[in-house]
């Protein structure tokens, strides 16, 4: 089989090893003198790229939940859409979330990803309270901040070095609505941004869309999104069917003018200076997940 990430570079002959317990997947590092664990295939780099990958996708389920205290136990499968879908409807959301719910909570560990409330939750591991991993040598150590907390600290962002982990405890949040109260700021240039940064810093969510074109007195122009949750006890979430492109766009479409093209639009589509907006959880968290194969 090919392996690549969501980047599409580099493509590269793989092949793919499953497991359905602890003693296969020990008998699979036995077996291999190098591999890598591999989630959903969704980071940007060369990331769970090897000769050999371990696929985790299967594990998905939810082992326990804790609702007293928001503590979630799964498998390191387990997509943080599958999450969503089951707990927003129960009024819990993800601590810290990328831009994508389509990646393992094993990968957003591997990966140690971060949201739009880095300033305030930090990175995914912030929310990890233990995790069981299977080292090299086939040993099973669930670790947490206290125990093995050098091997957590080198696991979180470790992108898959230190072994395949196998589960994950993780604190969810409590909210009573699907719904984001956004304010879009618009901004001239790089001071206007840092301003706005500044005066909406008490926002728990917030993220600049940087027009990296703009040059002179334009340099850091920007959309700034700032939102947090509403209060209105809607609850009722359901992913979405995406859409699909049916075709490769061409490398040579995507240049200078087409970019300049593009960042003009999308800029100039606001209007106001500040303004305000009720969006959905998908719609201000994950913006491009509406599109399954926008890569």
């Amino acid at each position: 089989m090919t392996c690549t990430s969501w980047g599409m570079y580099p493509i590269i002959d793989c092949k793919r090893r499953t497991f359905d317990s602890k003693s296969t997947l020990k008998a699979v590092l036995d077996q291999e003198s190098e591999l890598i664990p591999r989630g959903n295939g969704r980071s940007y780099g060369d990331s769970a790229l090897n000769n050999t990958v371990v696929d985790v996708l299967p594990h998905d389920f939810i082992l326990d939940f804790i609702e007293e205290i928001g503590l979630l136990h799964v498998q390191a499968g387990i997509l943080l859409a599958d999450i969503l879908e089951t707990f927003v409807p129960k009024g819990w959301f993800l601590k810290v979330t990328p831009g994508t719910k389509f990646i393992t909570v094993g990968g957003a560990i591997a990966s140690d990803v971060h949201g739009k409330n880095h300033h305030v939750e930090g990175c995914f591991s912030k929310c990890v309270e233990e995790f069981t991993i299977m080292l090299p040598d086939g040993q099973t150590v669930t670790c947490s901040v206290t125990s093995y907390p050098e091997l957590f600290k080198a696991t979180c962002g470790g992108m898959g070095l230190t072994g395949i982990i196998l589960d994950a405890k993780i604190y969810l949040k409590k909210i009573n609505s699907i719904h984001i109260d956004q304010i879009t700021v618009k901004t001239r240039n790089l001071k206007e941004t840092f301003e706005a940064f500044e005066l909406y810093g008490t926002m728990p969510y917030s993220v600049a869309w940087i027009d990296c074109l703009a040059k002179g007195s334009e340099i850091g122009k920007c959309l700034l999104m700032f939102g947090d949750f509403m209060d209105d006890g809607k609850l009722d979430y359901r992913i979405k069917k995406q859409i699909n492109i049916p075709f490769n766009f061409p490398s040579f479409a995507i240049n200078n003018f087409t970019i300049k093209a593009f960042n003009w639009l999308y800029y100039n589509k606001v209007k106001e200076r500040v303004s305000k907006q009720k969006v959905t959880i998908d719609s201000f968290f994950y913006p491009l997940d509406a599109i399954g194969n926008w890569n």
